[in-house]
Formats: C-alpha cells, structure tokens, sequence
C-alpha cells in the first residue's frame, strides 16, 4: 500500500505540541491514581527480590518489569516515559487516519490528544497511554497488511493491558474482504497467532506464579452508577467537550439521512463507521462491567473521532478539536472530598449534586484539578506518614486507597504496626480483643463500611489522630 500524502510539518507540529504541553504535567509523583504508587512499589520490591510479583490483578507485566529496572528514577522521568507514549499514540492515530482517507486527520490528532482523560493520564506511570500508543501502532501495520507485526504490537499491549486482546475481534473484521477471503483467513491467522504467542510469553511470569487465578480480579468497592455515568462523559470529554459531544450527536440525529446516503454511496466510509462502532461497543461493554475509573474508557476516545470524522464534515472535527483544548484547561466538576480533592480556584462555587457535594471550577479545567489533588494527595500521604511512624502502642491502619501513596514514603512498617486495605468486622473485633488500637485514615470508615455492606467500622475504629 503507498503511504499517502500528508502535511508533514503540521503532522511533527501537533506532535511537538503534544510533548510540551505534557511537560508542565509530569512533576507531581507518580500520579493521582493509588496504583500509580502501587505500581512503583512492586516494582522496587522485584528489582529487589529478583521474584515477580503483580502490582494489581491481572497483572501488567510489561510495565512491571520494565519499572523494576529503573525505579530508582525520580517520578519525572518516569511521568516522561508516558509523555512519549501519548505523543507515540496520537502520531500512530494520525497516521492511522491518514491512511484511511480522512482528511481531517490534523484537528482529529489535536481532540485525542487533548480529550482530558486522554491528557490527564499522559503525565503519570500508569499503562493507559502505553497501550494505546501500541494499540495505535499495531493499527497502523494492520493498514500496512503487516498481520504479524500487529499481531505482535498488540501481544506486548496486551502485556500492558490484558484488555488489548479484545481489538481482535474488530481487527479481524478490518482484515476481511469478501472479495479475497483466503488471504483474508491467512491474514487472520497470522495476526491471532501472533498476538496470542506473545501474549503467553509476556503472561508467563504471571501465570507461573498465580496459576490462572490472575484472572480473578474483583473491585473491592462497588461503582455508584452515578460516578460510572460521570466517569463516562465529563470525566471523559469534560464539560465543554461533552457537551459538544451532545451538540453533535443532535447534529447526527438532524442530518441522519444524509448521512445513511453518503455512506450508501461510499462503501469503505461504511466499513470504517462499523470498525469503529465495534470497537466502541466492546469497551463500552467493558467499561459497564467495571466502571470504576474515566481512564478505562481511554480505548472508546479515538474510535468515537473516527466516527465523527466519517459521520460529519471537516468543520465538525474541527469545532470539537477546539472544545477539547478548552475543555482540558477550562471548566471541572470534582468531588468536595476532603485531602483528595482539588483546591478550588477563585472562580468556583459549591453546590450539590445527586447529594454529592462538589466544585464546579470555571477556570481551572480537569487537568489544572487533577495537578491540584496530586498535590494535596502526596502532601495528606507524607503527612500522614509521619504520624504513624509516631505511633507507639500495636496498631492496624485501616489505609483503604491510601494505602500505597502511604506506604511509599514509610518504605517499611515497624513490627507493631499492621496496615490493611479493608477489613471485615469478624478481622476488627479480633484486633481489639488483642488488644491493639484501630485508625482509619480519611473517609476510610465509610469505605471499608460499603466494602463489606455493613455499618461497623466506627465501633471498633478512630480516626487517625
């Protein structure tokens, strides 16, 4: 297939752009995330065990073992790291979009690259950007008709993600053509063993050391469907650019004629809206599964730009590229939630909604507030730190989602200290018949109270002092 012509100063100036913009971003610790920090733990203690062990189920091992080599570095370099992966991620998603045709693939690259959950998680170490940089990637041979090279990009995503081996299906869908169906099959076969070969390479160390219960990941805390439906939408596109989003999907719905019309009479536009509309079913199936954090709808964003670019005319993409530059700098809504939140600007307002009590914020966007609870994150956990490093008497900490950004700069407990996630209360009532003294750090009561359904934590616990 011949490379089609592009801009190639406007393409390598949006990729400059990317890569500044990350760079104020990457020097508030490892991210806002707790398994952020958690991540970086099980990565010192396997560069000092020399035994692999997951940061979190179902493993992430490439990511692991790669941090185990270098987690002595200080948190921005490791934040850099990611920063080159989105920049990676948006130069393979313009590229993909050139190489399908569509010709406004510049402000296209400019709205995923600036869609807040897109950017909020490009200056942190978590894996979103690096899967999607690789997922990208291994698009862009799959236009190429290079199957084992995409076979192979996405097997080492999937070592990032496991969720990654879910673009098979849909990438077995771009492979086939009625037209050639053998090659078609051949094509196929060669991505799917591929992808499935280095995906057992990069898993063993995985499997060899937790069998298959990898697979038996649970959330510990259920999703309000509330906070899935926020995590959705403004947590995702953030409020200009939802409601954009909304503005076009009435657009879509006004000139829906035309648009069946068109793509009637433009057979490979319809195969690229139904490539895309897969893909966006698979991980908005996914993401109903387990909506507990806006970054799990990350592999949705660039397949919802191609829609629009298929869907709509150029000046389209192009009103919603500016939305999401405005909508990552301006307008938040956050939780008001006490040490994890966001320090409110001068013009922003308290209110109520859904009986939550949050921080409409009009001139600091989600990625201002994201920097901002990063920072009051690690200022709570060092604080915080400091104070059971004090105590005296046997203790159990109840940390709940403190509990790695804590433990990172206590490094080690002493021996009669216990810190725990969550606890049942049969574990509690035990502890204080030992004898021992029971905290719970901040809003950690009610969690470990929703985790376990029940009302009890406070019999049998305080509040840190």
């Amino acid at each position: 297939m011949a490379e089609k012509p592009y801009d190639r100063r406007g393409f390598f100036l949006v990729l400059l752009l990317v890569f500044a913009s990350r760079l104020p971003f990457i020097n508030a610790g490892f991210g806002g995330e707790e398994d952020a920090w958690g991540l970086i733990l099980t990565a010192k203690k396997i560069a000092a065990t020399g035994q692999y062990e997951v940061s979190r189920l179902p493993g992430h091992p490439v990511q692991e073992f790669i941090y185990a080599a270098i987690s002595n570095r200080p948190a921005w370099e490791l934040n850099l790291i990611t920063a080159v992966f989105s920049v990676m991620a948006t130069g393979f998603f313009m590229l993909n979009l050139i190489m399908m045709g569509i010709r406004s693939w510049l402000p296209a690259g400019i709205a995923f690259a600036f869609a807040p959950v897109i950017f909020i998680n490009s200056s942190n170490v978590m894996d979103y950007m690096w899967t999607q940089a690789l997922v990208m990637a291994a698009f862009y041979f799959l236009q190429w008709r290079q199957p084992r090279w995409s076979g192979l990009t996405l097997g080492i995503a999937a070592g990032c993600r496991i969720t990654s081996l879910a673009m098979l299906l849909p990438f077995c869908y771009w492979i086939y053509d009625k037209e050639k169906k053998r090659e078609s099959y051949i094509g196929m076969a060669a991505m799917l063993s591929t992808a499935i070969i280095v995906f057992l390479i990069v898993f063993y160390p995985v499997y060899s050391r937790y069998g298959l219960h990898f697979f038996d990941y649970t959330a510990r805390v259920p999703a309000p469907a509330d906070k899935a439906l926020f995590r959705a939408t403004i947590g995702t596109w953030g409020v200009i650019g939802f409601i954009d989003l909304l503005a076009l999907l009435t657009a879509g719905f006004i000139r829906r004629n035309q648009i069946g019309a068109d793509l009637s009479f433009k057979p490979f536009q319809k195969v690229m809206a139904v490539f895309a509309l897969l893909v966006i079913i698979i991980y908005l199936t996914s993401f109903i599964m387990l909506p507990h954090k806006a970054a799990f709808f990350i592999p949705v964003v660039p397949f919802v730009i191609v829609l629009i670019c298929v869907l709509f005319p150029s000046r389209f993409i192009t009103a919603f590229s500016f939305s999401m530059v405005l909508s990552s700098f301006f307008v938040s809504i956050n939780l008001d939630s006490g040490e994890r939140a966001a320090t409110p600007g001068a013009w922003s307002i308290k209110t109520t909604v859904m009986n939550r009590a949050v921080v409409i914020d009009f001139l600091r966007g989600p990625v201002i507030a994201e920097q901002s609870k990063r920072i009051n994150r690690m200022d709570f956990a060092n604080r915080t730190a400091e104070k059971i490093k004090q105590l005296k008497n046997p203790s159990v900490i109840i940390a709940g989602f403190w509990y790695n950004d804590v433990m990172f700069p206590i490094d080690t407990l002493p021996a009669h200290l216990h810190m725990v996630y969550y606890e049942p209360e049969d574990s509690l009532r035990q502890w204080k018949a030992h004898g021992k003294e029971i905290y719970f750090l901040s809003e950690q009561d009610a969690y470990n109270d929703l985790c376990y359904q029940g009302r009890f934590t406070k019999q049998y616990a305080q509040p840190l002092p």
